[in-house]
């Protein structure tokens, strides 16, 4: 699993080393998502905030629940 900020550069580099036809998930947020700051972030204080997020963060669960979506379509069928 790869749940960390990273530049576009890293993540098609990543990216690129996956076969071109294998299911991912992923999810990423742009700076212009956040529309609703007023006034709008900088870019300093958009990556300054990243930062924060990213040491503080707990991505565990969205895993778990993936697990768990992946088990239960996995009994529907």
């Amino acid at each position: 699993m790869v749940s960390h900020q990273m530049k576009v550069k890293d993540a098609i580099r990543y990216l690129s080393e996956l076969p071109e036809d294998e299911e991912i998930v992923i999810a990423w947020w742009r700076q212009d998502s956040f529309y609703s700051f007023e006034p709008s972030l900088t870019d300093e204080e958009w990556n300054e905030r990243i930062s924060y997020i990213e040491k503080w963060i707990d991505w565990s669960r969205d895993h778990e629940a993936i697990g768990c979506m992946l088990e239960e379509a996995k009994n529907t069928r």
